[in-house]
């Protein structure tokens, strides 16, 4: 196998803009979800790499992880749970 590194250089823009900030907002997960989250937490080790979207159901997941060591996250955006 062969890896080929890229080096991209950091470039900072800043733009002015007078719109509100998106926010977006979950409902609390339901019984099910906190069902599912309590089964996929009880899979999960000290020192995993997690990949979590964004809904109710990743959110139920991490809320029960408060006490894991060292876990990695891959994400495409942060929710409440991260």
């Amino acid at each position: 196998m062969v890896m080929e590194l890229f080096i991209i250089s950091s470039r900072h823009l800043f733009v002015e803009c007078n719109e509100a900030i998106l926010v977006f907002t979950l409902d609390e997960p339901t019984e099910v979800e906190n069902k599912i989250g309590d089964y996929v937490a009880s899979l999960i080790e000290d020192k995993s790499t997690l990949q979590m979207g964004i809904g109710t159901i990743p959110n139920a997941v991490l809320s029960r992880l408060i006490n894991y060591k060292g876990l990695g996250l891959h994400i495409e955006m942060f929710s409440d749970g991260v």
